[in-house]
Order: C-alpha cells, then structure tokens, then sequence
C-alpha cells in the first residue's frame, strides 16, 4: 500500500498518506468505508422513503377519483372488502371468456395484461 501511494503522482504532495504508517493507513481505510456504507445506507433509506410517499399519493389520488366516481366513501372495513370482491370476482363474458372488473380498469389504462396476475 505504501508503495502505491509512493508511486501515485497525485498523491506525490500529499505528505498526510506519505508519514502514516501501514497499520494508520488501515484504520483510516476502514473508517473510511464504515463512512461510506453508512452514507450509501442512509441514501438508499431517503429513496425507500421518497418511493413510499410517492406510492402513498398515488394511492390516495386513486381513492378519491373512486370515491368521487361512485358516490361512496370507503371508510370501513366492509366496504373496502366489498370493493375487493367487485373488482377481482372472476365473471364471463358472453363468450365464456373469464375476466375480472379490475383487469378491465387496467386494460383500460394501458396494461395489455390486466387479468394475468
């Protein structure tokens, strides 16, 4: 290690690395990286945290235009239990072929596959 510093011409000033012996450099190498993988641990937190709210919004601006197209708010558990069986009960259309109202609402918005799940 103290070769390569030795041999690296950015590091030809740098008079920190060039008196501190292997086992300093070590440390310091392993504080570095303890450093590192907290920051990186606390980024990916920050972009778990932004998916969330982001689906949260998301979900909420679905609610209202639901409960805005029905009339209805799903403020208990039955009604949201109702709301499941509508949208996900198996029916058929006159031609035998199965589909669920919910498949219907994804194909309806660009999914080719609603009913796949």
């Amino acid at each position: 290690m103290r070769r390569a510093i030795a041999e690296a011409p950015h590091l030809m000033y740098d008079m920190y690395l060039r008196t501190r012996s292997e086992e300093e450099l070590m440390r310091r190498c392993e504080t570095l990286m303890k450093a590192l993988k907290k920051e990186l641990k606390d980024l990916e937190k920050k972009k778990a945290a932004a998916e969330r709210k982001a689906r949260t919004h998301r979900l909420v601006e679905i609610g209202a235009i639901l409960e805005q197209a029905t009339g209805l708010t799903f403020d208990t558990e039955d009604s949201r239990r109702a709301l499941s069986t509508a949208l996900n009960e198996q029916l058929y259309y006159s031609n035998g072929v199965a589909f669920t109202r919910g498949g219907d609402i994804a194909s309806a918005c660009g999914e080719p596959d609603g009913d796949q799940r």
